[in-house]
């Protein structure tokens, strides 16, 4: 069988993807901000005639090169919301989530960011891995501030998530960056879009404190088509079967994945 349908077949799993509001209390919240504004804030300007391409920080990255201790100092607010038992709905009882694709993410107009292209997120571990995002604002978004835009029907375009497949080697094993693409103009993926029915493609509106979570197979990016997008900062926690995780560690043990009680 091909590896492609091999990762269709038997590694598939429901799509899932929610809207939840309030959940993230607004103190947290602008505990959380000051936290990006401190991470982020001090990063050199970008090339005069370039716009800047990376606007995030890996909480990885921070607790490898200790300017995070204690990754709960951040991140603990998450024990105490309704968050780790919307993600058991969708990926079982025993979770975790990864620390070096935890990301937090700071949109300044003037420093004339790139928006991030349409992307799965199976590309962080494969498309064989159940994972969910967490995807929190720290603004409001979808109005003034961009969101997200995100396709409502998984595993679209089905010819570029079987490309995620050429990832998989014959022994489960996924290989990131033997792939040939991971992200995507967003007038490709808008193109393709025209052919199908109205209302693929949503760009919820959401206040600070909601959250999304979606599982790795809703291709999606950065809000575009904005006039005079403000600033936008946000957080993106990835949750992943406790199972799961220990097997990605079994070929790829430069991942850290933290238990969610």
């Amino acid at each position: 069988m091909p590896v492609a349908a091999v990762a269709e077949a038997r590694y598939a799993v429901p799509a899932a993807m929610g809207l939840h509001r309030g959940v993230v209390p607004l103190n947290e919240i602008e505990r959380i901000r000051g936290f990006v504004t401190w991470a982020i804030g001090g990063r050199s300007a970008p090339v005069e005639d370039d716009g800047e391409a990376n606007w995030s920080v890996n909480f990885g990255h921070l607790f490898q090169e200790k300017f995070l201790g204690n990754p709960s100092h951040v991140l603990g607010f998450m024990q105490k919301s309704p968050i780790p038992d919307l993600c058991r709905e969708i990926l079982g009882p025993d979770i975790v989530y990864s620390l070096d694709k935890t990301l937090a993410r700071d949109y300044q107009p003037s420093r004339r960011p790139v928006p991030a292209p349409m992307h799965f997120d199976a590309h962080l571990f494969g498309p064989h891995v159940p994972m969910v995002t967490v995807w929190i604002p720290l603004n409001d978004v979808g109005r003034e501030s961009p969101g997200l835009s995100i396709a409502t029907r998984p595993n679209w375009p089905r010819p570029l998530w079987n490309q995620l497949a050429d990832g998989i080697d014959k022994r489960a094993r996924y290989h990131p960056f033997s792939l040939e693409r991971r992200g995507y103009p967003h007038e490709e993926i808008y193109a393709l879009a025209e052919a199908e029915p109205a209302g693929l493609f949503i760009e919820p509106q959401l206040d600070a404190g909601d959250v999304m979570i979606f599982d790795h197979q809703f291709i999606h990016g950065t809000q575009t088509g904005i006039p005079e997008p403000t600033r936008r900062m946000s957080l993106e926690i990835r949750m992943l079967p406790a199972g799961a995780a220990k097997r990605v560690l079994g070929y790829a043990s430069q991942h850290m994945f933290v238990k969610v009680d």
